[in-house]
């Protein structure tokens, strides 16, 4: 499908348990496809769909393949499609996103069916960090089905309701492999798929209300296991207590702050110069080492959230800006570390943010210095194109002005510096700031 194509049909964006679906979907791991559950749309005269993420990435075009039915509550209907993907969905650092270990489910079938013995393969999942319970329950199954191969699984959740829960998806991934049997297979499987109100499993069309999801023996049997042990079916009301605690705690993985004067970190730059990708990196890694609520306000999502009705002129993203800028400063000024990542291209509208962050908090300016010529060869969401072919106006860097900051309290380069440099030398002078110690190195 051509860019101009795709351009022209509506967007629908997932929230990150969509998201997950959609990774599952595409990888293998559910492969009967997926339906659309949606208000938003109407797909009796659409019968395409651009899936998105929160940064309007487009991912994938859903086509609608039968008659929605409308569910229980009459309040929306569910549209079974297929799915052609367009991009993978952008991948992060640390463990839960590395690739060796987050691998597809047609990958690891396809490794699995490569040896000839007929033995079980079992696959034992854990969706929060084990207990010595856990693990003696675990080898007791081992030594009783004596399979070939051990699938040893992290079912990771990218919501923060999980990772407000104490399953930050990296601690969680360590703490399982931190125990992984010799010879087993390490995975991380995304578990969205429990949860994903928008991207669902397909159910038949003849079937009506929310559709039964897969459980999580469904979804590991398509990873060419024959046999799932999921920890959580296992665990008694007593694993939580003293006497039980899990090998490797959350807490051990952050070390608090006492200080907790509030602050903004506010990224800007042009599109594709690496804004979102440090602002989650940072978030994630601020989340580890301090105290306080860490809250990410993303330039594309607040767009699609908050502004949706504002245009591309300088006076709607002026007030786009002041609407960003008022609520960091309200969630700052109660103790909250907010990290935003609009472009805020002019220097007016970055001034008067600090200028009100700065009655009760601490603010922090990271101006991301990529290159023009280097955010256009990336262009991951053909905007750039479209804006040299005349079809976005009021583009910034190429019909609109980038007034470059002068106060920038950082300047990171991401075509001379690694995500991880760049998050490393930002984090150093947000801990300066909040006068927290500077945090370990992480192991990636």
């Amino acid at each position: 499908m051509s860019a101009n194509n795709e351009a022209t049909l509506p967007r629908l964006v997932l929230e990150s348990a969509d998201l997950d679906v959609l990774e599952l979907q595409v990888g293998g791991a559910l492969p009967d496809g997926a339906s659309i559950t949606t208000t938003q749309l109407d797909f009796a005269r659409e019968r395409r769909v651009v899936l998105t993420d929160s940064e309007n990435t487009p991912l994938a075009i859903f086509e609608v393949l039968a008659q929605g039915v409308t569910g229980a509550t009459g309040a929306a209907s569910l549209w079974p499609g297929t799915i052609t993907p367009l991009r993978s969905r952008g991948a992060r650092l640390g463990t839960a996103w590395d690739p060796t270990v987050r691998r597809t489910a047609r990958e690891v079938r396809s490794q699995l069916e490569k040896d000839v013995d007929e033995a079980p393969v079992l696959a034992v999942a854990f969706s929060e960090i084990p207990t010595e319970s856990d693990l003696a329950r675990a080898q007791r199954q081992i030594e009783t089905l004596r399979p070939r191969k051990v699938l040893w699984v992290a079912l990771v959740s990218g919501a923060r309701s999980g990772r407000a829960a104490g399953r930050n998806p990296d601690a969680l991934a360590t703490g399982v492999f931190a125990h992984l049997p010799s010879d087993a297979i390490p995975l991380v499987v995304p578990s969205g798929w429990r949860e994903a109100a928008t991207l669902q499993p397909a159910k038949p069309p003849s079937a009506v209300g929310p559709a039964e999801r897969p459980g999580t023996r469904d979804v590991l049997m398509n990873y060419g296991a024959t046999h799932v042990m999921d920890v959580a079916d296992w665990r008694s009301d007593d694993d939580g207590s003293a006497a039980d605690s899990p090998v490797i705690e959350a807490a051990s993985a952050l070390r608090q702050s006492e200080h907790q004067t509030g602050a903004v970190v506010l990224f800007t730059g042009l599109s594709g110069s690496g804004k979102s990708t440090l602002a989650r990196e940072l978030t994630d890694r601020l989340e580890r080492v301090i105290s306080q609520p860490v809250m990410l306000l993303d330039g594309d999502e607040v767009r699609q959230r908050l502004s949706a009705e504002l245009g591309f002129d300088r006076r709607g993203r002026e007030l786009n800006l002041q609407r960003v800028g008022y609520v960091a400063a309200l969630l700052a000024e109660v103790g909250a570390v907010v990290v935003a990542a609009p472009i805020a291209p002019f220097a007016a509208s970055r001034q008067e943010i600090r200028q009100r962050v700065e009655q009760h908090g601490l603010f922090v300016l990271v101006h991301v210095a990529t290159p023009l010529a280097v955010c256009e060869s990336r262009d991951r969401k053909g905007l750039y194109a479209r804006a040299r072919a005349g079809e976005l106006t009021d583009f910034t860097g190429i019909s609109s002005p980038y007034e470059e900051p002068t106060d920038a309290d950082v300047s990171v380069d991401t075509s001379r510096q690694s995500v991880g440099e760049s998050v490393t030398a930002i984090l150093e002078v947000v801990l300066d700031r909040l006068h927290a110690e500077p945090a370990a190195p992480e192991r990636i």
